[in-house]
Formats: structure tokens, sequence, C-alpha cells
């Protein structure tokens, strides 16, 4: 139980620093550094960026230079509880509620979040389509 209790804190103190839909390279780069890996994507005209973050690695989409999808997985590869994915959505857009449609999805106005278990995404609504 202190295991769990100890986990959920350190990520409660880990989260100010998740990426949010919207941000630029730049402030992705203020929050997690240099990428990892960069990727252009032609066909769709988007770049494709990966950062490592504590225990996380972030995938993240942009359009037009900003932000438009965002996915969260661990680096061990293990399952993220309800729990800390309620967590990131909160974080991932401050002040915003979400709704849950189902055991595995979320939606805002504009947004929509899917749970796979390993990976948490969290793009606009227009890309989910």
């Amino acid at each position: 139980m202190k295991a769990i209790l100890s986990s959920l804190l350190v990520l409660l103190f880990a989260l100010p620093s998740q990426a949010r839909l919207g941000e630029t390279l730049k402030e992705l780069k203020r929050r997690y550094g240099q990428p990892i890996n960069a990727e252009n994507a032609k066909e769709t005209h988007t770049t494709h960026y990966s950062f490592y973050w504590e225990q996380y690695v972030i995938e993240v989409t942009l359009e037009e230079g900003r932000s438009v999808s965002e996915q969260y997985t661990r680096q061990n590869r293990r399952d993220f509880s309800l729990q800390e994915v309620r967590l990131l959505l909160e974080e991932s857009s401050p002040g915003l509620a979400w709704t849950q449609v189902d055991g595995s999805n979320w939606k805002q106005q504009d947004r929509v979040a899917t749970w796979t278990g390993k990976a948490l995404v969290v793009q606009e609504k227009q890309r989910a389509r």
C-alpha cells in the first residue's frame, strides 16, 4: 500500500511537465529537452517527435507547427492504471473537464483520448475521425 501511495505522489508531482495540445516545438523542447527522434510525414504534412521524460516516452505530432496529438507510454512498457490515466488527462488540459465515454475513451469539446492499457493518446477531435 505504501508503495502504491508513494508512486501516486511521485506521479502527482511529475505531471506539471506533461505536454499540452497546441504547444510548439520550442515549448516542447523547454519541457523535455531535445527530441530523441524526429520524422517528417510528407503525405500528411506532419512532423513526429519523440521525447524521453522521466519514466515516459512522449510521442508528439505537430501540424502547422503545433501539437495536435500526443501519445504517452512508459519506458518500461507497463500498463497505466485508470487513476494514472485520469491524472495525465487532467494535466494535458488544465481547467477543462474530461467526460469518460466508456472504459477506454474520454472526450472534451475539441479533444478525445483513448487508453489502450500501455498507451494513452490525446488528440484533437478532427484527427480522430
